[in-house]
């Protein structure tokens, strides 16, 4: 049945509704979620500011950076920036009409902006999430590690019962005869 289910799911998140779902899903979970977005968002700066450094035009960056983004909802969201960059808006209103990306992304990204040193401001989002993400999974690590220490200990009380319990019952049997 476990198998089967696997089967089913990996086939079901093949299909692009599932893949939205799944990703969406992905976003929403509590803590992970947070976790999967700065990684992405990490990810998505990294690439653009590398790219808008080595003077790659920006649609082609978006473009780019919306398949390196293994998130389907977020490549959305850079497909539809390129459509708004394409109609020649900038970058930080769509990003915050998206609703998916922090004001400090947003802020950062319009300041990169205004002072054209947009890859410099990128690549400080990156660090910054690369860190935030570093430390939200020490700290989910720290948080886990008592619930795990404690379902060994049961696990191993369970062995050890498992063991000994026969043999103390043999015991009694071999002192009542």
């Amino acid at each position: 049945a476990i198998g089967l289910f696997i089967f089913a799911f990996k086939k079901y998140t093949a299909t692009p509704k599932g893949r939205r779902q799944w990703d969406q899903f992905m976003l929403r979970v509590p803590i992970m979620g947070v976790i999967n977005l700065k990684s992405a968002l990490a990810k998505f700066t990294r690439v653009f500011g590398t790219l808008q450094a080595g003077g790659v035009p920006i649609l082609d960056i978006m473009g780019i950076a919306a398949k390196v983004v293994s998130n389907v909802i977020l490549s959305e969201m850079i497909l539809n920036l390129r459509t708004s960059v394409q109609e020649g808006f900038g970058i930080s209103a769509p990003l915050q009409a998206s609703g998916l990306v922090p004001p400090l992304v947003i802020q950062m990204i319009s300041a990169g902006e205004e002072s054209g040193a947009l890859d410099q401001m990128l690549f400080k989002v990156a660090e910054y999430y690369d860190e935030e993400v570093d430390q939200a999974i020490k700290s989910l690590s720290s948080a886990i590690e008592p619930i795990l220490l404690s379902f060994m200990g049961g696990v191993v009380l369970f062995l050890a019962l498992a063991i000994f319990m026969p043999m103390w019952d043999m015991t009694k049997m071999a002192q009542q005869h």
